[in-house]
């Protein structure tokens, strides 16, 4: 017959399962460690994001403007007016004199930053041709897009 193979005898109280402190420690440096390298990623990468949507946004109302007021929507001059923490499609000769319920109002995102261009840029009706000509530079979170508005009232957006 064969020897018969046994546990050595376990004291009295005392188990043999579960984790020792060391393992769960060495558990959660891992999970620290891991997590120390991807998070500066993923910020990186959710400031990148949230640049682009509001270079696009801002590309998006301005298009929209020039299409209105190049096919005489209202018979009116449509224009973009951007102020601290929005951005507003609106329709009439200025920003400050337009027809208010007309308004279409976009929020900024926080740290956002534009330069080059005046906060108000209209387009003549049936041309479409704009009031200010130039690019922007749209910062946010360390990331800049830049927006072109040319004489004809094209405009591009350079990713």
């Amino acid at each position: 017959s064969f020897p018969s193979i046994s546990s050595p005898p376990m004291s009295a109280g005392r188990h043999n399962s579960g984790f020792t402190i060391i393992e769960l420690t060495m558990v959660i440096a891992i999970g620290v460690l891991l997590l120390s390298l991807t998070l500066p990623v993923g910020v990186g990468f959710y400031r990148k994001i949230v640049a682009l949507d509001v270079a696009e946004e801002m590309t998006l109302l301005l298009r929209t403007a020039h299409a209105d007021a190049k096919a005489g929507t209202n018979d009116s001059m449509h224009g973009v007016y951007i102020a601290t923490s929005t951005m507003t499609l609106f329709q009439g000769n200025t920003y400050a004199t337009r027809i208010v319920q007309a308004d279409k109002v976009s929020p900024l995102a926080s740290g956002f930053g534009m330069t080059g261009m005046p906060a108000e840029i209209l387009f003549m009706k049936q041309t479409g041709f704009p009031s200010a000509t130039g690019t922007m530079q749209i910062s946010q979170g360390g990331y800049t897009h830049s927006i072109t508005v040319h004489a004809l009232g094209l405009i591009t957006l350079d990713e």
